[in-house]
């Protein structure tokens, strides 16, 4: 469908070379990839846009698939903000930024609270989306592809031929996180750090990083092309895997550790993704059956589908920690705990892959100043 857009944007049809405003909304506005710029397409009428169909359909499709690759990026990113609004493990008193550092004050490593890790963000930081967004994803890039993995599958397999989940090494970040602690020691951010990231291989050949939450390290938007990415932020790939190698693998694994809040932390976080997992359908059922039907339309329709959903997964997860904190969940809860602690505890490898993560850690995150 031609769309009468903006009376400013002038062009020629091309079918017929008469004047017109009218744009084709397929392929409007998508993402650019590679040298070529994404120029739109303009037609006076519905009757030239179908007669030129044949000469066109090539590349709108792969324009289409470009954009809706991107609105498929901005819903993940937003699911992922959403869901740290309302279960996040990060404990800090108040964010700043100075320059090109952000400074959280008052870190906790590990809540004082041991029946409940996850918590409402509870931090007002207005609508500064500057402080908010990576705050809201500060060390949360292995955590996001745990909870988004079903996400992913369910708004992505249509599209791609392949999605992968890759550790990369980023040295050239526009925003860094220094964290202080209560006691006064600060932890400085490196020159680089960890992070990962979704590539993704469209139908068409192209491919592209999707990064839910690199907005910690001063790139919020979610989609560019890889090749971009590894030119402009990223110095090194450390691990490429298949996708759900994090939630079903590496996670697991941190789970193993004998130190109580660690424990605590994976069994809270699979309990509330297991149970975001089944809400999947019942979100899916609002839109037709189908998630990624989120993504169809035009841009205001996509914007409101993309609110609605928003709004509903929302109301979700209100629901979920509320039932996931309940007297009797703790108590279940904590012997889950208890015993899982006291396993690990036995085993003496625990121990020794406990010190293997924390020498990696000190790696990624440097060293506290002072210490």
């Amino acid at each position: 469908m031609a769309d009468d857009g903006s009376k400013t944007a002038f062009g020629t049809c091309s079918r017929c070379q008469r004047p017109t405003t009218n744009r084709c909304i397929g392929c409007l506005e998508a993402p650019v990839y590679g040298e070529g710029v994404s120029e739109p397409t303009f037609y006076c009428s519905q009757v030239c846009q179908k007669a030129d169909w044949g000469r066109h359909k090539s590349g709108c499709r792969k324009l289409q698939a470009r954009k809706t690759l991107g609105r498929a990026a901005v819903l993940l990113q937003a699911i992922i903000y959403r869901i740290r609004l309302h279960a996040s493990p990060l404990r800090f008193k108040s964010a700043r930024i100075e320059g090109s550092i952000m400074f959280l004050d008052g870190f906790q490593i590990s809540g004082l609270d041991t029946e409940r890790h996850l918590k409402p963000f509870s931090v007002c930081l207005g609508d500064n989306r500057s402080l908010l967004e990576p705050v809201l994803v500060y060390m949360g890039c292995m955590e996001a592809m745990m909870y988004l993995y079903v996400f992913v599958k369910e708004l992505l397999a249509e599209l791609c031929s392949k999605i992968e989940e890759v550790n990369v090494s980023v040295n050239n970040q526009k925003l860094r996180i220094s964290v202080i602690l209560p006691s006064g020691h600060q932890f400085d951010p490196p020159e680089t750090f960890f992070h990962n990231v979704y590539r993704a291989t469209l139908k068409n050949g192209e491919i592209w990083a999707v990064d839910t939450t690199g907005a910690q390290y001063g790139y919020p938007d979610p989609l560019c092309p890889w090749r971009d990415f590894e030119q402009d932020r990223s110095c090194k790939l450390n691990r490429e895997c298949e996708l759900g190698y994090i939630r079903h693998q590496v996670y697991q694994s941190y789970g193993m550790f004998p130190v109580r809040h660690i424990v605590a932390q994976r069994i809270e976080k699979e309990e509330l993704t297991k149970a975001l997992d089944e809400k999947i359908p019942v979100l899916a059922q609002e839109h037709g059956g189908k998630l990624n039907a989120v993504l169809k339309g035009s841009n205001a329709a996509f914007e409101q589908a993309k609110d609605k959903f928003l709004d509903e997964l929302e109301d979700h997860l209100r629901t979920l920690m509320a039932k996931l904190y309940t007297p009797e969940q703790i108590t279940r809860r904590n012997k889950e705990i208890e015993c899982q602690l006291s396993e690990n505890m036995a085993d003496p490898e625990r121990q020794k892959q406990l010190d293997g993560m924390i020498r990696f850690t000190a790696s990624a995150i440097g060293t506290a100043a002072g210490s």
